[in-house]
Parts: structure tokens; sequence; C-alpha cells
């Protein structure tokens, strides 16, 4: 049977989703979820090779953010706690640090149902922004301003529920299939 004839089934939808990084939820405009690769190594043994998977590698996610006229402000200020200093200002002499931009707290990607309860999340872990670009002005645009930052991580971590409501805002078949897993622990 196909999927869209299961009237109990609902696809998530690319326009619902809400970022938080830190405490803040930011008003995002679109944000590219995690995504990894794995390096394929081969050895040869006489006239025959054999692949077998190298590292695994988490490429950088991208979020862009409307310009609510905070959105530089917060991100200049994160940069600032993370450790840079502009040059002759000698208030951040240790330099950049990956902790300090992540300081223990998870960037988190909730994916949402139509009701706007969230299905499943994204846990991104030990982060850190590796690039912001704060738009382009243009007489002949009305388009929204936005802040673009790409973002490295070491680590992702799908899951269900949701982190500001719970597992309650998981779909009940979800719910069943968790306390299956948790039953089978025990």
């Amino acid at each position: 049977m196909s999927f869209w004839t299961d009237k109990d089934l609902t696809p998530l939808m690319k326009f619902q989703f809400r970022i938080t990084i830190g405490e803040v939820l930011w008003y995002a405009k679109s944000v590219s979820l995690p995504s990894y690769e794995i390096s394929n190594e081969s050895y040869q043994l006489v006239n025959q090779k054999f692949k077998y998977p190298g590292l695994l590698t988490w490429n950088d996610i991208t979020v862009t953010l409307a310009e609510t006229g905070n959105s530089a402000l917060m991100l200049r200020t994160m940069l600032t706690q993370a450790g840079y200093s502009c040059p002759g200002d000698c208030s951040n002499i240790d330099g950049i640090s990956k902790s300090k931009f992540s300081s223990g707290k998870p960037i988190i990607i909730e994916q949402l149902k139509p009701d706007g309860k969230a299905f499943q999340y994204w846990e991104i872990k030990n982060w850190s922004i590796t690039g912001a670009k704060f738009g382009d002005m243009a007489y002949d645009q009305e388009e929204i301003l936005t802040v673009e930052m790409n973002i490295a991580y070491d680590c992702a971590n799908l899951k269900i529920g949701s982190v500001l409501g719970g597992e309650k805002d998981a779909k009940p078949s979800a719910k069943k299939r968790i306390k299956k897993r948790e039953d089978k622990r025990k």
C-alpha cells in the first residue's frame, strides 16, 4: 500500500520546523538537516580489490535566519563569548574556543507535525560557527533581510518527541515503538 492512501500517515513537511540555539528560539527561514559521509578505503590482494568503510564525517549545516533586528547582534555576541576580540582589544587573549561556542548546550532542530507539535528532533552536539553572512542590501528588492551561518559539529542524534513538550508530542505509533524498546531492555 502506498503511503498517500494511508489516512493515519502524515509525511513531515519541509516548512514545519523550529530551531533552538542554546536557550534561544530563532526565527529561521531555512536550515539544512544533518548529513554525513563515510570514506571508503580499498585494499588490493593479488588481483582482487576489497572495499571497507572508513571514517564518518558530519557535514556542516547552514542556517538562514530572518533578521528581526537582533539576529546579527546575537551572532556577534556569540562570537565575542567564544573568545573573539577585534585587533587592539586584549580582553580575549586566549582566542576563539569551540567549547565556548556550544557551552554544553546543543542546537535543536525540531520537525513539526501539521498541528504544530514536534514529532522528532535533531540534537547537534559539540558545535561551532564556522562562518556568517549578514545579508545583502538592495533598493530593487522587497525581501526579508536574512543572516546565514555555517555550523560545524562533531555529532548529531535524531530523537523522537519534543525538547519543549517531551514524548507527548510524538505520534502514538512512535510512542508504542519507544515503549516496546524500553520493555525489551528490562
